[in-house]
C-alpha cells in the first residue's frame, strides 16, 4: 500500500499506510511481550540454522 501510494504520488495515502504499518508493528511487539515466552538472549551468539538437505539430482 505504501509503495502504491508513493508511485501514485499521494503523500497523504502513503502516510496513512505507514501509520497502519507502525501500529501493526506495535501490536506485534505487545503480543510477543505478553506471551510470556522466553525471549532470545543477546549475550550469546545465535545457534546456527540447519540447512536443507540437497535435493536428489534428477538425471
Amino acid at each position: 500500500a505504501v509503495l502504491d501510494a508513493v508511485i501514485a504520488r499521494n503523500p497523504a495515502k502513503a502516510e496513512r499506510a505507514i501509520l497502519v504499518l507502525i501500529d501493526g508493528a506495535g501490536e506485534d511487539i505487545e503480543t510477543v511481550l505478553n506471551s510470556r515466552r522466553k525471549l532470545p538472549s543477546l549475550a550469546v551468539p545465535a545457534p546456527r540454522l540447519k540447512g536443507r538437505s540437497p535435493a536428489p539430482a534428477v538425471r
